[in-house]
Formats: C-alpha cells, sequence, structure tokens
C-alpha cells in the first residue's frame, strides 16, 4: 500500500543520513517523523461551507471514527560543530 511506501522512504532517508555522517565526528543528524490522522471536509454544502463526513466503526457511544486521510512530516536537521 502507499502507506508502507511512505514509511520504507522515510526509513531510507533516515540511513541516507546516518550514513553520510557516520564518518564525520563533527556534524549531529536528529530525524523528526511526525503522522496523524486527517478528516478532510467535502464540499457538498457549497463554496464557503463544508459538511464532514466520514465513516466510523462500532455502535454509539463507543464509536470509533475512521480519518479520511494520514499525514506524514519528515524532518531532518543537521547540526555541524
Amino acid at each position: 500500500t502507499m502507506w508502507l511506501r511512505v514509511e520504507e522512504f522515510v526509513r531510507s532517508v533516515a540511513e541516507h543520513e546516518e550514513k553520510s555522517t557516520a564518518d564525520d565526528d563533527s556534524s549531529e543528524v536528529e530525524t523528526w517523523a511526525i503522522t496523524g490522522p486527517l478528516w478532510l471536509p467535502s464540499s457538498t454544502l457549497g463554496k464557503d461551507k463544508f459538511q464532514f463526513s466520514y465513516e466510523a466503526i462500532g455502535s454509539p457511544p463507543s464509536l470509533i471514527h475512521v480519518p479520511t486521510h494520514f499525514f506524514k512530516i519528515v524532518v531532518i536537521v543537521s547540526q555541524t560543530a
């Protein structure tokens, strides 16, 4: 799936950065990966109004809301002494 490809990409970027700075004692690399769910609105109400519509699993009051999308942000910080 697409999510697994993103995870593999993040892992390969982090490994590449670690290898490229492993020989250089004066630099330090931090890799941050932030992930989370998104519930994006549909524009069924018009141009300036939105209605949120997404699935939920279970029965009230124990509903689990299913996100419409996920996001991933990757930040690589390289600090050179």
